[in-house]
């Protein structure tokens, strides 16, 4: 309907002309001329990458932020740093008066003295016992020893006694044969049928028998107290090694007792060198030293003098160089959502900033809000900070399109406009190449996404290569004849 009317106007400006020029020389009617030209600036739109994002608030966090405390109670001496002084790892921040922590220490080096002593000493009736044991073993060797020679003797004996008790009944029987033969020739001298001198011979047979008996009854009798003797000996020494057994057996449970002593001792020596070990560590906690690189926080509310607790804060201590953003994503987004994709940081001017990524998805959603907790991990170009207040991009998408400046569209309540540059006899909507001031702007609608930085995307209306009009909008309508201005 708008491109019918603006025909309709040109007809009528063409009538009129001509009236005018057929007319003029008998009329005294004024010249009606064309409007002017108005001087505009012409931009070829161009096809660029549309990108389909959404943005969000949050505050970032420094992945490496820790709070500076100490880990005992005391005094501080020194402050070898200052707010906003940049450290490294183990860097001394604070040290603390050991005066407690020394007096500790040097007490737990007296009880690993004390322990050390008493491991001594145990040690000691150790080893007396262990030679005791030895001394009550040899004793046990000797005792058995002793046993059987005793043994042996016994045997000995027992062997001179039954030759002695042999050698007896030989005698005896001797005896009792002298005595016969005597009896014999008694009778037969008294008969007369031997000579006094056999009696005599038989007489003194008999008496030798008889001293005989005697002699070989008392070697018998000594070899018979020879051999209780003996029997009296090997008993003696078979109690003698008993005895020895059971003192060794004691000996050696006196032992495994001074066994025990030591290594309860030991045990001592280990506990008390490692409270000494503890002490100390708390000694060497006197210092606060930088776990980690960063930057140091307020320092004003501390200084030497003031005495500070366990866990009682210092100050802070932050590395920039990481930084996440925790950000809730609505649940009808969750099918884009992944691991790896772009975000970007949005500046106060609309620009793209630090650019990261997702990082982290939560594996269930937040059931009040029906969102996704996402973090957002970015690596510091150095104009990001700490609990920075932020808006960021999420880039779900990237896709060939048209962007047309913002500055070159008008609105008719929600339609919006851009005025593309036509030759004025231009009736099948090409762009024409622009040529002195033949030309002029048509109203076109088109429709419009998402703002991308200060460029809308294009969805309809316009395409790649149309010269659309980015200056002196207000005053163009449309059908009215422009000229090319670079300014």
């Amino acid at each position: 309907m708008m491109k019918k009317l603006g025909v309709n106007k040109r007809g009528l400006t063409r009538a009129i002309v001509l009236g005018t020029l057929l007319t003029g020389g008998c009329s005294s009617q004024p010249v009606v001329t064309a409007p002017p030209a108005i001087p505009v600036k012409l931009q070829t739109l161009e096809s660029g990458i549309l990108v389909d994002t959404s943005e969000y608030v949050g505050s970032l966090e420094a992945r490496e932020r820790v709070s500076l405390a100490p880990q005992i109670n005391g005094r501080i001496a020194k402050i070898f740093v200052k707010s906003g002084d940049i450290v490294t790892v183990g860097q001394p921040i604070v040290e603390l008066e050991p005066t407690q922590q020394q007096e500790q220490v040097n007490a737990a080096a007296a009880e690993v003295d004390v322990a050390r002593a008493n491991l001594t000493a145990t040690q000691s009736q150790l080893k007396q016992q262990q030679v005791d044991v030895e001394g009550r073993q040899a004793q046990i060797a000797q005792s058995r020893a002793n046993v059987a020679n005793a043994e042996a003797n016994l045997k000995n004996q027992q062997a001179n006694f039954s030759s002695r008790e042999a050698i007896l009944q030989r005698s005896i029987a001797n005896l009792d044969l002298a005595q016969k033969t005597f009896e014999r020739s008694q009778f037969l001298v008294k008969q007369g049928a031997q000579p006094q001198q056999d009696l005599d011979t038989q007489s003194r047979n008999l008496r030798a028998s008889r001293a005989d008996v005697n002699s070989a009854r008392q070697d018998r009798d000594a070899a018979r107290a020879s051999v209780e003797a003996a029997r009296a000996t090997v008993q003696a020494n078979k109690e003698a090694l008993n005895l020895a057994i059971k003192n060794v057996a004691s000996a050696q449970q006196q032992v495994a007792t001074a066994q025990a002593n030591v290594n309860s001792q030991q045990a001592a020596v280990s506990r008390a060198q490692g409270q000494l070990g503890s002490t100390r560590q708390n000694l060497v906690f006197n210092t606060v030293t930088a776990p980690i690189n960063g930057m140091i926080g307020d320092f004003n509310d501390r200084k030497v003098g003031d005495i500070v607790n366990v866990g009682q804060q210092l100050t802070t201590l932050i590395d920039n160089k990481m930084l996440d953003l925790n950000v809730s994503i609505p649940t009808e987004l969750q099918s884009r959502l992944r691991v790896g994709l772009p975000v970007e940081i949005v500046k106060a001017d609309g620009t793209p900033g630090v650019r990261g990524q997702v990082t982290y998805i939560a594996p269930s959603v937040t059931q009040n809000t029906q969102s996704i907790l996402t973090k957002f991990s970015f690596t510091n170009d150095g104009s990001l900070r700490d609990r920075q207040y932020s808006k960021v991009r999420v880039i779900w998408d990237k896709k060939p399109g048209v962007l047309i400046p913002t500055t070159a569209i008008t609105s008719v309540g929600a339609q919006k406009f851009v005025f593309v540059a036509r030759s004025p006899d231009n009736k099948e909507g090409a762009t024409p190449t622009p040529s002195g001031n033949n030309l002029v702007v048509r109203q076109i609608p088109i429709q419009v996404g998402t703002i991308q930085g200060q460029t809308y995307q294009v969805i309809s209306g316009v395409k790649a290569g149309d010269q659309i009009a980015v200056s002196r909008i207000l005053d163009l309508r449309d059908g009215t004849p422009i000229s090319v201005s670079e300014q």
